[in-house]
């Protein structure tokens, strides 16, 4: 049979373990190096890390996790930055970035689109159908925030970097425009969404908005906004990070479970235990 270790993470963790169990991978959840012991797999958490230097939830050193991986036990992991991938390269040691797969990104953009509602529906004094909302960034994420405003009859503005993305949102029936366009239509926006993680909402853009705008990034660093205009400028930008475990934690953890449970059968690692 085999085992897994769920080390550290959030809300998404607990329903992970449950569901990996569920489908015939025995799956634990710890905090501490002490309770690993005779496992197949460590699976750690999304991101892994926040400050490059204790697994998420723990306080456990990535240093010291590393020291106990070896090439016999199987690495699920968010968010892999390039010191442990090398790490895990340079001695063989067989690892996988759940996040980086396609269909997480796919099913895990709901969940974010649902919890940036969340979020402006407890910023806002008025109906979402008022509000002039715009997106930067056209992927998954930006894709499925877009129409969830735009299903509730939201002014939706959509903005990307490449003609191909706004043809894309285009035909998804979104006014879309290119980031370049933004500082001439932005102004209107009552709520501001990024979606992008690199700093191309600077001074240009920013000193056009609304005072009371809701600036809102859900990317990963460096993310989009220029903090120190927007310091200067006394404009808050919310950074909502990790949504899907903090507003939908089973579903989250469910979905990161599918995930692994995609990776297994493709590289056909184990079989499930009856």
């Amino acid at each position: 049979m085999s085992r897994f270790i769920a080390l550290g993470g959030d809300g998404r963790t607990e329903f992970m373990a449950k569901h990996l169990s569920k489908n015939g991978f025995e799956t634990i959840t710890s905090n501490h190096l002490s309770d690993i012991q005779n496992c197949d797999a460590f699976i750690l958490p999304l991101p892994f890390t926040i400050d490059n230097k204790i697994i998420k939830g723990t306080t456990i050193p990535i240093d010291d996790f590393l020291k106990l991986a070896n090439k016999n036990t199987t690495i699920f992991i968010g968010k892999a930055n390039e010191y442990v991938s090398r790490y895990f390269s340079e001695r063989n040691i067989p690892f996988y970035d759940y996040n980086a797969r396609d269909e997480f990104a796919q099913k895990n953009a709901v969940p974010t689109a649902q919890g940036v509602l969340s979020f402006v529906l407890n910023n806002i004094n008025v109906t979402v159908n008022s509000l002039t909302v715009s997106v930067i960034g056209y992927g998954k994420c930006g894709k499925s925030i877009c129409k969830t405003f735009k299903n509730l009859g939201a002014n939706v503005l959509s903005f990307s970097r490449r003609y191909s993305t706004v043809a894309d949102a285009e035909s998804d029936g979104m006014k879309a425009y290119l980031i370049k366009d933004a500082p001439k239509i932005i102004s209107n926006s009552d709520v501001i969404i990024n979606t992008v993680p690199v700093k191309i909402l600077g001074e240009e853009i920013l000193r056009k908005t609304k005072p009371e705008a809701i600036l809102i990034d859900v990317s990963s660093n460096p993310f989009g906004f220029d903090f120190d205009y927007t310091e200067s400028i006394n404009k808050k930008v919310n950074i909502l990070s990790s949504l899907p475990g903090k507003c939908v934690p089973k579903t989250a953890g469910i979905i990161i479970a599918e995930t692994i449970i995609n990776i297994i059968e493709e590289g056909g690692l184990w079989k499930k235990s009856n």
